[in-house]
């Protein structure tokens, strides 16, 4: 029997792993989740986010081999995927980092569980220091998610400039 989507999960329960070129299939099925997810912050006809004549999402994102900490990432839950994160360098606020959070994604049969802020937890555990992530300003619960995770850290929220331009930019330290 599985736990009710509210159960919290517990410490440990977690877990990061390297997405590899044997997860590729894996990986473009959760991206087009997470294209499904943002296609619901746009208005209808805008045509960002809609699905081709096979029903599929044109996600222009794919897998990041993983480097010196950077790359994607899975999210395990209880050794299930869970979602992903991808890791990179880039600084979206213009003002110097250590390490941007791309794209994070959880299931949502795994939000509101801990889940994301555990992953978050493990992400930064073996990667110290300046931290950034860019938020679509209409990405209501993004925000609210990334704010109540950041308590615990020394975070502060500035804005984008470049592909950043016009995003919440919050960043901390871990």
């Amino acid at each position: 029997m599985h736990d009710p989507p509210s159960a919290l999960i517990p410490p440990g329960a977690v877990t990061l792993r390297p997405a590899t070129e044997a997860d590729d299939r894996l990986f473009d099925a959760l991206l087009q989740l997470y294209a499904y997810d943002f296609s619901a912050l746009e208005s209808p006809g805008s045509g960002w986010i809609d699905p081709g004549p096979d029903g599929r999402f044109n996600v222009h994102l794919r897998r990041v081999p993983v480097a010196d900490g950077a790359g994607s990432h899975l999210i395990l839950c209880h050794g299930i995927t869970a979602g992903f994160v991808t890791i990179d360098r880039r600084c979206p606020s213009g003002q110097g980092c250590d390490w941007n959070i791309g794209e994070f994604f959880v299931l949502r049969k795994y939000r509101r569980t801990g889940t994301g802020s555990a992953a978050v937890a493990a992400m930064v555990a073996t990667r110290p220091g300046r931290w950034e992530a860019a938020v679509m300003p209409e990405n209501l619960g993004a925000l609210a998610f990334w704010r109540q995770t950041l308590l615990r850290y020394d975070a502060s929220e500035t804005s984008g400039v470049g592909h950043a331009e016009g995003r919440p930019v919050l960043r901390f330290r871990a």
